[in-house]
């Protein structure tokens, strides 16, 4: 009987040792797949995080790229300026004095040029100054010839042809008034 006790008992530890066994498997498998799952988070984050990082990145770039954009519009419109002097002009519409700022391009010798200009006028007893824009073109014997038109509800227009380095004559238009206008570059 003893010895069928002791087959009993060991049988009875056998079979708790292999549940325990399985016990054992079981939470190493549940181990296994909280750790998969867990793996799968941190690949998910991980892949948030770089595309985060790649959309900074992106958008680093974008930046750096708008600034350099900035930048070479900048250094165009420097060209611009040094290539668009400002001119100045002393003169007459009429018996009326005025004086004359004109944004106007130059070439290489420095002498005016055509190019589209810009600028202002005023009279001297006003002050008020008055904008204006244009063209300075050149005809097929060289003549310079100017046309320059203000802003605003009654329009005033210059039409000349330069008579002499640096001066323009013509007639100034506003309405139906018709006046002769004539500047010399100081």
């Amino acid at each position: 009987m003893k010895k069928i006790l002791s087959i009993t008992l060991f049988l009875i530890s056998l079979g708790v040792f292999v549940a325990c066994d399985k016990q054992d498997e079981n939470k190493k498998e549940e181990n296994k797949e909280t750790q998969s799952e867990e793996n799968k988070q941190s690949e998910e984050e991980n892949t948030e995080e770089t595309e985060e990082k790649d959309t900074k990145k992106n958008q680093k770039k974008k930046v750096e790229a708008e600034e350099e954009e900035s930048e070479e519009t900048t250094k165009k419109d420097e060209k611009k300026e040094t290539q668009m002097p400002k001119h100045n002009f002393l003169g007459k519409i009429d018996k009326f004095k005025i004086r004359m700022q004109l944004n106007a391009p130059r070439d290489k010798d420095g002498n005016l040029t055509e190019g589209d200009v810009d600028g202002y006028y005023y009279y001297e007893t006003t002050k008020i100054p008055i904008k204006f824009t244009g063209m300075i073109t050149r005809t097929a014997k060289g003549t310079l010839i100017i046309d320059l038109t203000t802003a605003g509800k009654d329009p005033e227009f210059f039409s000349g042809v330069s008579n002499a380095s640096e001066s323009f004559a013509g007639e100034w238009k506003k309405g139906t008034k018709v006046l002769k206008f004539n500047i010399l570059g100081q």
